[in-house]
């Protein structure tokens, strides 16, 4: 599945969900995002995902029940980096 995440558990392999992060379909006109980088706050079970595009984004996932908590908006054209800072409690995100 296109612009999806899977989350799976690393001991039996066992498919835990399936979350689509843009749903749009692509035509000539639309390019749904694409994710890119993700990265994990442990502490509260947050998964950061980097959706690159023409106007990249980052969305915030709720790791125990695979839902989308949030989207950050604006982080750049075709932003290529994502990192979580645990002591601030934000994610990072670089452009190019």
């Amino acid at each position: 599945v296109n612009s999806a995440v899977t989350a799976m558990d690393a001991k039996t392999g066992a498919v835990k969900g399936r979350l689509v992060l843009d749903a749009r379909k692509r035509s000539e006109d639309v390019r749904p995002l694409q994710p890119r980088e993700l990265a994990a706050d442990d502490a509260t079970n947050t998964v950061y995902i980097s959706g690159i595009g023409k106007e990249s984004v980052i969305w915030v996932v709720d790791g125990d029940a695979i839902k989308l908590k949030d989207t950050i908006q604006n982080t750049g054209k075709m932003s290529t980096a994502l990192a979580v800072d645990r002591m601030m409690g934000k994610s990072i995100s670089l452009s190019t």
